[in-house]
């Protein structure tokens, strides 16, 4: 009976520690893309570290952002190597998830939104202001610099 319980009790961890690994690709910083299976992680770690295989089944390999230009899923998201200020203070390497891509790109870094252009800018939070009892106002400070810098575009 004790047996039965501890396993159910350890389960858990035994399939967290598989991984959720789907097809996918890396590309080397030399520019050269390698097919494979790429753990499929929530935002906090995919922007840390990349973990893949190159056949289900063999041992993962740990690719940190300064040792891939970028990695993502077949059909779905992708990831890039970018510096980003964090906290005001330091830059870091990370990998960023690619949104939008061309002329002025749109990237995400955890729940911070990104614009590049010519360069990142960080995009303010919408913030929730209550009014008056019953009414709430949204602030909407990214929409006028969207606008700014989708300025030059022939719409």
């Amino acid at each position: 009976m004790r047996f039965i319980i501890v396993t159910i009790c350890f389960m858990p961890l035994f399939t967290l520690a598989q991984g959720d690994y789907r097809n996918g690709f890396i590309i080397k910083t030399n520019g050269d893309s390698i097919g494979g299976f790429v753990d499929y992680r929530a935002d906090k770690f995919s922007t840390k570290i990349c973990l893949f295989k190159f056949k289900r089944g063999q041992k993962k390999i740990k690719f940190k952002p300064e040792e891939l230009k970028g990695y993502g899923f077949i059909n779905d998201k992708y990831h890039e190597s970018r510096e980003v200020m964090i906290d005001g203070k330091n830059k870091e390497l990370v990998f960023m998830e690619i949104l939008v891509k061309g002329t002025m790109s749109l990237l995400k870094y955890n729940e911070l939104y990104f614009i590049e252009k010519d360069s990142l800018f960080l995009l303010p939070e919408n913030t929730n202001e209550v009014v008056r009892q019953g009414f709430v106002k949204t602030n909407l400070k990214y929409v006028g610099i969207l606008n700014y810098a989708l300025s030059d575009c022939n719409l």
